[in-house]
């Protein structure tokens, strides 16, 4: 989310944005979505397993502490093997860039014309929230978010769009969840963040953690209360205040001042690398601008903000939270920059190479996570590059089964059209 212009948006919306909160347990995906193909959607990105460093394909054998009751009958165990298993997870990473939507428009309320066909498919509750905004461009992010919550459900856990109209509401935390109107059941993890025009989403579906972890280990759905998943994502974008940030920066303690400003929702360890190494670290590199480093600095910030709030958004709690001095993220580097804008589907990150070595976008996986004095182990975060300003952080965790997100591969982001998701929404039924 935007630092500033989170402050100006409508409450309700905001929290409309955060992630789906788990309350009940579910079976596992039913199969494959129900709607009709629709050759221009892109594909749906899954998790691999990723066991020594080396892409593998999906795998038939059964978790590897999974009990099998000798009193089941032996397909029923098989099918429940397969939930189990972390490699049958389905994840969908989708970016949606709603600068391109509607471009005639200049007020939210044109938007009830232009965007008829789009504002159709979203729940009747939701559109005048929509349209209240006072930039359109605030309004397109939350029509864009409203449709992607929609489209994540329909398209992961394969049922038409109708079903999902009226069924994504806010559970005790104030957090949308889809609920299943014939099972009860929620069976599509998801997270949304938006910033300077740009949409993002999480969403995952079809794992569920070993029995051991609802019947000895205190986790599950059904037992301690654990999730079997949980998710977050936070895009950031350097470049939408950069004025005004280069001009903050000029002023005696600039910079100082911009750190302190965000100091109480930061770790103290965060605080002093940005504030003292960070520009100790830059006064050694001879030939580079004050501007350059102003603008470095401020994209180790918006990394620092990004992987922070992914983590919080994941946990479900807010910005506000007692325990955020206690989060600290250690060797934090931002994502290079991207020549282009174009990430293409089902790139290799690692095998990404450009000229010297450098790929043209990078992916950072090796930040470290503490919490309260301890390496946290159990959470899968990324760090990547969408374009020279954008920064996607997500965050992954199944705390039923630790090592099941740990094996799993996030990324690439695929990028959706407008036309794509309301092609896919109308062909559903």
């Amino acid at each position: 989310m935007s630092l500033w212009r989170e402050e100006m948006m409508m409450q309700d919306l905001e929290r409309d944005s955060a992630a789906g909160k788990r309350n009940a347990g579910y079976p596992g995906l039913r199969g494959e979505p129900v709607a009709p193909a629709v050759p221009s959607i892109p594909r749906v990105a899954t998790f691999e397993i990723v066991p020594d460093g080396a892409i593998e394909g999906r795998t038939d054998e059964p978790h590897p502490e999974m009990p099998t009751p000798q009193h089941q009958p032996a397909q029923q165990q098989q099918q429940q093997q397969q939930q189990w298993q972390p490699e049958n997870a389905k994840v969908g990473l989708w970016i949606v860039d709603t600068r391109k939507w509607y471009p005639s428009v200049t007020t939210s309320k044109q938007l009830e014309t232009h965007a008829a066909r789009a504002l159709k498919l979203i729940p009747p509750s939701t559109k005048p929230k929509i349209l209240r905004y006072y930039h359109p461009r605030d309004a397109k992010m939350a029509l864009a978010s409203a449709l992607l919550k929609q489209y994540a459900v329909a398209r992961l856990h394969g049922i038409p769009w109708s079903r999902t109209r009226g069924n994504i509401r806010s559970d005790g935390l104030h957090k949308p969840t889809y609920v299943d109107p014939e099972t009860g059941e929620q069976p599509v993890e998801f997270n949304v963040s938006h910033q300077a025009g740009v949409v993002v989403m999480v969403a995952v579906a079809g794992y569920r953690a070993p029995p051991e972890a609802d019947l000895g280990l205190g986790g599950g759905r059904t037992g301690g209360g654990l999730p079997d998943v949980e998710v977050g994502v936070d895009v950031v974008c350097t470049s939408e205040s950069r004025e005004r940030d280069r001009a903050a920066l000029r002023k005696v303690e600039g910079w100082a001042k911009h750190v302190d400003t965000f100091a109480d929702v930061m770790a103290p360890g965060e605080v002093e690398f940005l504030k003292r190494r960070l520009p100790e670290e830059l006064e050694q590199r001879k030939g580079m601008s004050v501007t350059a480093k102003d603008d470095l600095k401020l994209r180790y910030f918006y990394a620092f903000w990004a992987l922070r709030e992914a983590y919080v958004k994941m946990t479900g709690e807010a910005l506000g939270a007692p325990w955020l001095a206690e989060l600290e993220f250690r060797g934090v580097r931002p994502s290079q920059p991207m020549e282009v804008w174009e990430v293409k589907p089902g790139e290799d990150d690692d095998e990404a190479e450009g000229e010297e070595g450098i790929a043209p976008y990078e992916v950072v996986h090796d930040m470290e996570i503490w919490f309260k004095g301890e390496r946290l182990r159990d959470v899968n975060m990324s760090l990547r590059s969408v374009g020279q300003d954008y920064m996607i952080a997500t965050a992954v965790r199944t705390p039923s089964n630790r090592e099941a997100a740990m094996r799993w591969r996030l990324g690439p982001y695929v990028e959706l059209t407008l036309e794509n998701i309301l092609d896919f929404a109308e062909a559903s039924g």
